[in-house]
């Protein structure tokens, strides 16, 4: 017998969330933070390594890691879940939240797993286009809720690879107006001028609020994190996988998060790097930026195969969107070290 006629039909038809590892000299593709610990908290997570037992599980519930973690977003611990990445945990949500013949509602262009999650748990994906200038609508959005009733939606805001925050207004008014759960993705609000929605947990019981700690400097460890209130955690838990964070990941993110200081340090030079870019970019009339509350920049220009093609022959790597659809003739730019930042403009200056 062939084993893949076993295969399920959406599997079948599933395109992988795809990482093509390009050798380069400069990355500037993957919405990473550019700068690793300082040394002496390496050192201090060097020596953490001494006490860790490789022969014992690690603590299923994470529980020093969920104390960092609620002191570092002053939330309490038991309306924290963690996973492996946050991919992991919209894997819960979508398992959990998902009932047969309903479906996963999210705008486009957006993070591709919530689709890829969704269809590979034999889901419908419902896709709503933003705008032009990628803008949720949140009128038109409230009516494709109610004419496919998913039970959960996802608004990613900060968005990627877009960069724009959606408007308090429009998510508020998708949270009061929806039967659904209503996911609001905040992986870049670290970058962002807005305070995020923990503040709305307690009046909006609908509302589910993922974090990471990948964006700001700890994408090696694969921490995601959703902020709930304590009855939604609880049911949460129930189809969570045991020792889901291993030990190394819950040692070194609790050393980092015992330095905030040195975390935000990192986080400002990155905004600062960021206007720099933007500003800069902002005076070649050959291609149109997209205002950014991320930790990258979004732009489009006529000219996006060639310029992917002379950034990657100058040992810098973007990341290129330019396909038919909302993204066509876009490329992706992670803000770099401030030097990475500044060779990557002079590129483009003279490219243009």
């Amino acid at each position: 017998m062939n084993p893949l006629d076993l295969l399920r039909p959406e599997i079948r038809t599933l395109k992988p969330y795809s990482i093509v590892e390009t050798p380069s000299r400069i990355r500037m593709d993957a919405n990473e933070s550019p700068f690793d610990p300082p040394e002496e908290i390496r050192q201090e997570i060097s020596e953490g390594l001494r006490n860790i037992h490789f022969n014992r599980y690690p603590d299923p519930g994470a529980v020093k890691l969920k104390k960092r973690i609620s002191e570092y977003l002053q939330v309490e611990p038991d309306r924290l879940m963690l996973g492996n990445g946050s991919d992991e945990l919209i894997g819960y949500l979508i398992t959990a939240f998902t009932g047969q013949n309903s479906g996963v509602l999210f705008p486009i262009p957006t993070f591709s797993m919530y689709g890829i999650i969704a269809r590979a748990q034999g889901h419908t994906a419902i896709e709503i286009p933003l705008d032009d200038q990628f803008q949720i609508n949140s009128t038109v959005f409230l009516q494709a809720v109610r004419k496919h009733s998913p039970q959960i939606v996802f608004l990613a805001s900060p968005n990627n690879p877009t960069g724009n925050g959606f408007p308090d207004e429009a998510v508020l008014r998708i949270l009061e107006e929806t039967q659904a759960i209503v996911v609001v993705d905040e992986a870049y609000i670290d970058f962002s001028d807005h305070p995020g929605f923990i503040k709305h947990l307690q009046k909006t019981p609908n509302l589910v609020i993922l974090r990471t700690l990948s964006k700001i400097g700890m994408a090696a460890l694969r921490i995601g994190i959703i902020v709930s209130s304590r009855e939604v955690i609880g049911e949460l838990e129930k189809v969570r996988l045991p020792y889901n964070i291993n030990t190394f990941s819950q040692a070194a993110a609790s050393a980092l998060l015992s330095h905030p200081g040195a975390i935000k340090k990192q986080i400002r030079m990155i905004i600062e790097e960021r206007e720099r870019l933007f500003e800069s970019m902002s005076g070649i009339k050959d291609i149109q930026i997209y205002p950014s509350q991320a930790n990258f920049i979004l732009f489009r220009t006529r000219y996006a195969a060639d310029l992917y093609r002379y950034f990657l022959e100058a040992g810098i790597l973007v990341r290129n969107l330019n396909q038919p659809g909302p993204l066509q003739g876009c490329l992706r730019v992670t803000v770099g070290m401030p030097e990475e930042n500044t060779e990557f403009l002079e590129h483009l200056g003279r490219f243009f």
